[in-house]
């Protein structure tokens, strides 16, 4: 018999970028978990897809269309959970853009875009959700944020400096609204769309090598020997949730495979 502290049942988690790649490993496991998945993404047809996938299973999800950007937006979903008594416990910020480039040509809108999307869109999501938690003294709020938002990278400078921000943020939160939680995950080289931007990337730099030479070399890296899977991320998210880690908070988890001791 499973112990009721190591499930999620009887909470509800809303994941934002939940349509797809990490986020969609991430509703999948917290919804095995026994949570309500709220599954949010930009993309009204990722949102169903990943909601739908995880009712055909037996498990408890919806979909919710939103740009994370918008907070008049958020300000209605808030109301329409309230009104639901559907409003989170635990909030999970997921939804990310990433684009590579040298520091010389990144204009001001693709600086403003990263910016909006990778750290605004926490905070307001931050705004929106955690009050509520306060007021019932139970909460989880979860950021994915990055390795390079710890040790910086060449040609990301918008989205590293975004990742950090992000951390600070959280950290700056975990201070304030006890006895919430508030951690980052921060993933290294993991297999999805985003990786294969930066393989592009890079192979774009030098024809000659291969996307294929590319991820063998971040392969290389990795002391675990292997690149990231969504699973490794949701399973370290499942794990921050649970109502027995009531102790950890202000955190900045490295789940990477070893990439980058601290």
């Amino acid at each position: 018999m499973t112990d009721p502290a190591e499930t999620l049942e009887g909470r509800t988690a809303l994941v934002t970028g939940g349509g797809s790649g990490i986020g969609r490993g991430i509703s999948d496991e917290l919804a095995r978990a026994g949570a309500l998945v709220l599954v949010v993404d930009m993309k009204a047809g990722s949102a169903s897809d990943t909601a739908t996938s995880l009712a055909r299973r037996g498990l408890a999800a919806r979909p919710i269309t939103l740009d994370v950007t918008d907070s008049t937006a958020i300000g209605e979903v808030r109301s329409m959970l309230e009104a639901e008594d559907s409003m989170p416990d635990i909030l999970v910020n997921n939804a990310a853009i990433f684009e590579m480039g040298a520091l010389e040509d990144i204009d001001p809108p693709s600086w403003d875009r990263m910016i909006e999307v990778n750290l605004k869109g926490p905070f307001l999501m931050m705004q929106a959700f955690i009050p509520r938690m306060v007021d019932q003294e139970w909460g989880r709020v979860i950021s994915i944020s990055s390795t390079a938002g710890k040790t910086g990278e060449a040609y990301a400078s918008h989205y590293c400096a975004a990742k950090r921000g992000l951390i600070a943020l959280s950290q700056s939160a975990a201070a304030e609204v006890v006895p919430v939680t508030v951690n980052c995950i921060c993933p290294g080289f993991v297999e999805t769309p985003m990786t294969r931007i930066e393989t592009r990337f890079w192979h774009s730099m030098d024809p000659a090598v291969s996307e294929e030479l590319v991820v063998q070399r971040m392969r290389d890296q990795i002391p675990l020997g292997r690149m990231g899977r969504p699973e490794d991320i949701a399973r370290a998210v499942r794990w921050l949730s649970l109502p027995t880690n009531d102790y950890l908070t202000g955190q900045a988890i490295n789940v990477d495979g070893g990439l980058d001791f601290h």
